[in-house]
């Protein structure tokens, strides 16, 4: 039986979706914005692109908002990506949002916008084969280095958490879908080694 990856139908969905399917062939991959779909799948994608609040108003308004939390809580794995990444967390200071609270960090505002390809410190963790790859960053907002941190970059001064985890929940401050070779090979990675 194949696997079930929904990924959620919000921010740049499309290119999670391309990604993905790259990177995990033999498995089935839905785009999704309905509850039953999305309890029914055996992982969860929450895309990046847009803000903390465009994301939790389009759960909101699409009556998801207890079927993510419910899904983080069944011990399923999560993957959130930049903005899908910090609607994980606690609060966002991006329009001081409240978040869903599936993980034990806040998103805080960077002195200026970080955008582009820069080197990434994996820890010793699943990941530690990535150590000082170059990654695609495209954010304001951002969780500082953590307890669950397991891969950050330098910028600004700051530890900035570039990989989040907590049990199920992974969040990825960089883009693996627009990281192009080193980014399939790392969802490739998730999905072989971590997830399935």
């Amino acid at each position: 039986m194949n696997t079930t990856i929904a990924i959620l139908e919000v921010g740049n969905s499309h290119s999670v979706l391309r990604a993905v399917s790259l990177s995990t062939p033999s498995s089935l991959i839905i785009s999704t914005s309905e509850a039953d779909k999305l309890l029914g799948a055996d992982v969860l994608i929450i895309p990046g692109v847009g803000t903390s609040k465009g994301h939790l108003d389009f759960l909101k308004s699409n009556s998801l908002t207890d079927a993510v939390i419910n899904f983080g809580r069944s011990y399923k794995p999560i993957i959130g990506i930049c903005s899908g990444f910090h609607i994980l967390g606690r609060h966002s200071g991006e329009g001081n949002t409240k978040c869903l609270g599936l993980c034990n960090c806040n998103v805080t505002k960077l002195p200026t916008y970080s955008n582009g390809w820069y080197p990434t410190d994996f820890y010793p963790c699943e990941f530690v084969e990535f150590n000082q790859q170059y990654f695609f960053y495209n954010h304001g907002y951002a969780v500082l280095e953590a307890e669950g941190t397991c891969a950050s970059y330098s910028r600004f001064s700051e530890r900035i958490t570039s990989i989040y985890q907590n049990h199920n929940i992974y969040g990825f401050q960089f883009h693996p879908e627009k990281s192009q070779d080193i980014g399939i090979k790392f969802l490739s990675h998730i999905f072989k080694k971590v997830l399935l």
